[in-house]
């Protein structure tokens, strides 16, 4: 009987699945699902586990586990690879991995928290600082950002694809026209600015205009930061913004990410007794759990303050001693 999958029947089968459930993924996802998926399947078929998804066992499941471990792949990649197999296997009516999960037949590793990489405000202003060393527009657009994402909390692509109109200069709050998941679940939303970068925002905006009139565009010009590209003013891309960010470490002698001032504002936001479903929602998050996990917690000594401020309430105290 022919096989379904055609010739290369892995391959086919992989694309299959990934042309019919590609409209569920944020593109960003959609290129990290398919890197490892092929790779899985790659893995798989070396091992001589069957090309027909349909047909992968519990054997077949143990003996990738195994050599998972074989080659010393990390609890955090483990479980991401086991992840995409499962759905890629369920998609072909197979439920193996998520039944054997269920059995208790394999352990998958639990997802660990991450250390959450934010700044302290020190390091944010010093970044600053260097970028007033850095001419042209380059430099106007380093000084910019790195106000605009510590004091926004915008995630990196939603501040580079951020449209001029999406400003609103009345009561400094931005909507988010471009958020994560744009399409499949991201919703927009607005964000707050805070006071730090207000400043920052108008020095930005006179400096913008000049640009804009030097290249012969108004001022409504449709991106909030123009790139002058091969084709004309346009959007930053990753590359782009990551090149500039390259360009203020060297300057600063630090090492940071761009995502670290997302994480930075969160942290930043909780150490100030800001409430936690407050910065969730700036933040964009569905629920707080993401915004605890993720990208800031309430630190010891902030807890302990806050416990012993609760026990030492009129009420509580008089309740110890009646």
């Amino acid at each position: 009987m022919p096989n379904k999958f055609g010739k290369y029947p892995v391959s086919s089968a992989v694309k299959q699945y990934l042309a019919a459930t590609r409209k569920y993924y944020a593109p960003s996802t959609d290129v990290e699902r398919t890197r490892k998926l092929k790779y899985i399947v790659k893995a798989l078929d070396n091992l001589g586990i069957p090309h027909n998804p349909a047909n992968v066992t519990s054997r077949d499941v143990i003996i990738f586990l195994d050599w998972m471990d074989a080659k010393k792949v990390g609890n955090a990649h483990k479980r991401r690879l086991m992840r995409y197999l499962r759905d890629y296997l369920a998609y072909y009516d197979n439920d193996i991995v998520s039944l054997m999960i269920a059995k208790k037949q394999v352990r998958v590793p639990a997802e660990i928290s991450k250390d959450i990489r934010s700044l302290t405000l020190e390091t944010v202003q010093f970044l600053h600082e260097v970028t007033k060393n850095m001419a042209g527009w380059d430099g106007t657009v380093a000084r910019f950002i790195t106000m605009a994402y510590p004091f926004t909390g915008l995630r990196p692509s939603e501040l580079r694809t951020l449209r001029y109109m999406d400003l609103d200069q009345a009561d400094w709050t931005i909507r988010v026209s471009h958020p994560k998941g744009e399409g499949v679940y991201g919703q927009n939303r607005r964000a707050v600015i805070l006071p730090q970068a207000i400043p920052a925002f108008k020095e930005y905006l006179q400096e913008r205009t000049e640009y804009l009139r030097e290249h012969g565009e108004s001022v409504n010009f449709e991106s909030l930061i123009p790139y002058n590209g091969r084709e004309g003013l346009t959007y930053w891309g990753t590359s782009q913004l990551n090149i500039l960010k390259i360009e203020i470490e060297k300057l600063a002698g630090i090492k940071f990410k761009i995502k670290d001032y997302r994480a930075t504002f969160c942290q930043l936001a909780i150490d100030k007794g800001a409430d936690l479903t407050a910065v969730s929602k700036m933040m964009g998050h569905k629920t707080t759990v993401t915004t605890e996990t993720y990208y800031g917690r309430i630190r010891d000594d902030s807890a302990i303050r806050e416990l012993r401020r609760a026990f030492t309430e009129p009420d509580v105290l008089c309740l110890i001693h009646s």
